[in-house]
Protein backbone atom coordinates (compact mmCIF):
# COMPACT_ATOMS: atom_id res chain seq x y z
CA UNK A 1 0.00 0.00 0.00
CA UNK A 2 1.43 3.37 -1.13
CA UNK A 3 2.02 5.53 1.73
CA UNK A 4 2.73 9.45 1.59
CA UNK A 5 3.77 11.58 4.63
CA UNK A 6 4.84 15.38 4.23
CA UNK A 7 6.05 17.85 6.47
CA UNK A 8 3.51 20.99 6.57
CA UNK A 9 5.78 24.29 7.16
CA UNK A 10 3.14 26.58 6.51
CA UNK A 11 -0.03 27.60 5.34
CA UNK A 12 -1.44 30.82 4.14
CA UNK A 13 -4.83 32.06 2.45
CA UNK A 14 -5.46 34.50 -0.25
CA UNK A 15 -8.55 35.89 -0.34
CA UNK A 16 -10.16 38.19 -3.71
CA UNK A 17 -13.01 40.52 -4.19
CA UNK A 18 -14.81 39.14 -7.39
CA UNK A 19 -16.12 42.40 -7.82
CA UNK A 20 -13.03 44.47 -8.31
CA UNK A 21 -10.17 41.39 -7.98
CA UNK A 22 -8.50 43.11 -5.13
CA UNK A 23 -6.30 40.55 -2.93
CA UNK A 24 -5.85 39.76 0.46
CA UNK A 25 -3.21 37.53 2.09
CA UNK A 26 -3.90 35.51 5.70
CA UNK A 27 -0.80 34.18 7.46
CA UNK A 28 -1.34 31.38 9.94
CA UNK A 29 -1.72 32.73 13.12
CA UNK A 30 -3.18 30.39 16.00
CA UNK A 31 -4.21 26.31 15.84
CA UNK A 32 -7.63 26.15 17.64
CA UNK A 33 -8.67 23.67 18.93
CA UNK A 34 -12.36 23.11 20.33
CA UNK A 35 -13.38 21.01 23.63
CA UNK A 36 -16.92 20.60 25.37
CA UNK A 37 -16.72 20.45 28.68
CA UNK A 38 -19.47 19.82 31.45
CA UNK A 39 -19.16 23.84 31.33
CA UNK A 40 -19.68 24.53 28.18
CA UNK A 41 -17.36 24.93 25.01
CA UNK A 42 -13.93 25.62 25.61
CA UNK A 43 -10.74 26.73 23.13
CA UNK A 44 -7.32 26.69 23.28
CA UNK A 45 -4.91 28.05 21.06
CA UNK A 46 -1.22 27.58 19.78
CA UNK A 47 0.96 29.06 18.01
CA UNK A 48 1.17 27.39 14.31
CA UNK A 49 4.40 24.92 13.35
CA UNK A 50 5.29 22.75 11.37
CA UNK A 51 4.03 19.47 11.44
CA UNK A 52 3.81 16.32 9.88
CA UNK A 53 1.31 14.54 7.69
CA UNK A 54 0.73 11.42 6.43
CA UNK A 55 -2.14 9.97 3.90
CA UNK A 56 -2.33 7.20 6.81
CA UNK A 57 -2.56 9.14 9.65
CA UNK A 58 -4.97 12.04 8.52
CA UNK A 59 -5.53 15.28 11.36
CA UNK A 60 -8.73 17.79 11.14
CA UNK A 61 -6.77 21.08 12.32
CA UNK A 62 -8.79 24.33 12.93
CA UNK A 63 -6.73 26.81 11.63
CA UNK A 64 -7.31 31.15 12.25
CA UNK A 65 -5.16 33.08 9.92
CA UNK A 66 -4.67 37.07 9.95
CA UNK A 67 -4.30 39.83 7.65
CA UNK A 68 -1.13 40.72 9.36
CA UNK A 69 -0.82 43.69 6.98
CA UNK A 70 -3.62 45.23 7.75
CA UNK A 71 -3.59 44.58 11.41
CA UNK A 72 0.04 46.03 11.37
CA UNK A 73 -1.52 48.74 10.20
CA UNK A 74 -4.45 49.55 12.36
CA UNK A 75 -1.73 49.12 15.36
CA UNK A 76 -0.08 51.78 13.69
CA UNK A 77 -3.30 54.03 13.50
CA UNK A 78 -4.29 53.43 17.23
CA UNK A 79 -1.47 53.23 18.97
CA UNK A 80 -1.56 57.08 19.96
CA UNK A 81 -5.42 56.22 21.53
CA UNK A 82 -4.28 54.36 24.23
CA UNK A 83 -1.49 57.27 25.64
CA UNK A 84 -4.46 60.01 25.21
CA UNK A 85 -6.55 57.80 27.08
CA UNK A 86 -4.08 56.76 29.94
CA UNK A 87 -3.53 60.69 30.38
CA UNK A 88 -6.79 61.98 30.86
CA UNK A 89 -7.19 58.75 33.50
CA UNK A 90 -4.92 60.17 35.52
CA UNK A 91 -6.08 63.71 34.96
CA UNK A 92 -9.20 62.63 36.47
CA UNK A 93 -8.33 60.21 39.28
CA UNK A 94 -5.81 63.37 40.29
CA UNK A 95 -8.33 66.07 40.19
CA UNK A 96 -11.57 64.25 41.26
CA UNK A 97 -9.12 62.00 43.87
CA UNK A 98 -10.87 59.04 42.66
CA UNK A 99 -8.42 56.00 43.55
CA UNK A 100 -10.73 52.91 41.70
CA UNK A 101 -9.47 53.65 38.56
CA UNK A 102 -11.79 50.14 37.16
CA UNK A 103 -14.65 52.88 38.06
CA UNK A 104 -13.56 56.19 36.44
CA UNK A 105 -12.35 54.19 33.28
CA UNK A 106 -15.97 52.89 32.73
CA UNK A 107 -18.05 55.88 34.12
CA UNK A 108 -15.68 58.21 31.37
CA UNK A 109 -15.60 56.02 28.82
CA UNK A 110 -18.57 57.53 27.12
CA UNK A 111 -17.53 60.96 27.00
CA UNK A 112 -13.97 59.89 25.67
CA UNK A 113 -15.67 58.19 22.87
CA UNK A 114 -16.84 61.31 21.68
CA UNK A 115 -13.59 63.31 21.62
CA UNK A 116 -11.80 63.83 18.51
CA UNK A 117 -8.89 61.21 18.66
CA UNK A 118 -11.59 58.77 19.75
CA UNK A 119 -13.68 59.17 16.71
CA UNK A 120 -11.08 59.66 14.10
CA UNK A 121 -9.29 56.06 15.12
CA UNK A 122 -12.96 54.76 14.37
CA UNK A 123 -12.67 56.33 11.28
CA UNK A 124 -9.53 55.14 10.60
CA UNK A 125 -10.51 51.39 11.47
CA UNK A 126 -13.85 51.45 9.40
CA UNK A 127 -11.89 52.55 6.62
CA UNK A 128 -9.62 49.88 7.05
CA UNK A 129 -12.50 46.94 6.97
CA UNK A 130 -12.29 45.64 2.83
CA UNK A 131 -15.05 43.42 3.74
CA UNK A 132 -18.07 44.14 1.77
CA UNK A 133 -21.03 42.19 0.43
CA UNK A 134 -20.88 40.18 -2.36
CA UNK A 135 -18.70 36.95 -3.62
CA UNK A 136 -15.13 36.04 -2.64
CA UNK A 137 -12.70 33.16 -4.45
CA UNK A 138 -10.26 31.72 -1.24
CA UNK A 139 -6.85 30.30 -2.16
CA UNK A 140 -5.43 27.90 0.67
CA UNK A 141 -1.72 27.08 0.03
CA UNK A 142 -0.06 24.22 1.77
CA UNK A 143 3.91 24.55 1.44
CA UNK A 144 5.36 21.43 2.51
CA UNK A 145 9.20 20.54 2.31
CA UNK A 146 11.25 17.12 1.92
CA UNK A 147 9.48 17.21 -0.44
CA UNK A 148 9.32 20.67 -1.41
CA UNK A 149 5.50 21.23 -2.41
CA UNK A 150 2.59 23.55 -2.52
CA UNK A 151 -0.83 21.94 -2.77
CA UNK A 152 -3.40 23.98 -3.41
CA UNK A 153 -7.48 24.45 -2.60
CA UNK A 154 -10.18 26.13 -3.68
CA UNK A 155 -13.68 27.47 -2.61
CA UNK A 156 -16.20 30.78 -3.29
CA UNK A 157 -17.55 32.15 -0.52
CA UNK A 158 -20.25 35.09 0.01
CA UNK A 159 -20.75 37.54 2.54
CA UNK A 160 -24.86 39.26 3.16
CA UNK A 161 -25.05 43.19 3.89
CA UNK A 162 -25.84 42.08 7.47
CA UNK A 163 -22.75 40.04 7.80
CA UNK A 164 -20.48 42.99 7.08
CA UNK A 165 -21.90 45.15 9.29
CA UNK A 166 -21.90 43.63 12.17
CA UNK A 167 -17.95 43.00 10.80
CA UNK A 168 -17.56 46.38 10.76
CA UNK A 169 -18.91 46.94 14.23
CA UNK A 170 -16.03 45.40 15.06
CA UNK A 171 -13.91 48.83 14.99
CA UNK A 172 -15.96 49.47 18.25
CA UNK A 173 -14.73 46.91 20.70
CA UNK A 174 -11.07 46.82 19.17
CA UNK A 175 -11.16 50.69 20.42
CA UNK A 176 -12.74 49.45 23.51
CA UNK A 177 -10.12 46.69 24.78
CA UNK A 178 -7.74 49.35 23.28
CA UNK A 179 -8.61 51.92 26.26
CA UNK A 180 -9.01 48.72 28.96
CA UNK A 181 -12.78 49.36 29.16
CA UNK A 182 -14.64 46.18 29.72
CA UNK A 183 -16.41 45.66 26.49
CA UNK A 184 -20.10 45.73 25.81
CA UNK A 185 -20.67 42.22 23.28
CA UNK A 186 -18.05 40.13 21.79
CA UNK A 187 -16.09 40.16 17.98
CA UNK A 188 -18.43 39.57 15.82
CA UNK A 189 -17.77 36.92 13.25
CA UNK A 190 -19.39 36.19 9.70
CA UNK A 191 -19.84 32.36 9.06
CA UNK A 192 -20.11 31.91 5.40
CA UNK A 193 -20.44 29.07 3.85
CA UNK A 194 -17.76 27.82 1.16
CA UNK A 195 -18.58 26.19 -1.93
CA UNK A 196 -16.67 24.23 -4.64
Amino acid sequence: MFKSRWFVSSISLEIVKQKDKSTHSFDWGVFRSQKLTHKGEEAEFELPYGFMLSTSQPKRYNIAFFDTMTRNEMQDKIQNLKEERIKLLIKEIQEKGIQDETIISKKYYDEFSQAPIHVENYTNLYHLCYWESGKYDLLLRVYTSKPNRIFEERWELSLREEEVKAIRLNALKILQDTCGVKSYGQYNFAYAKYED
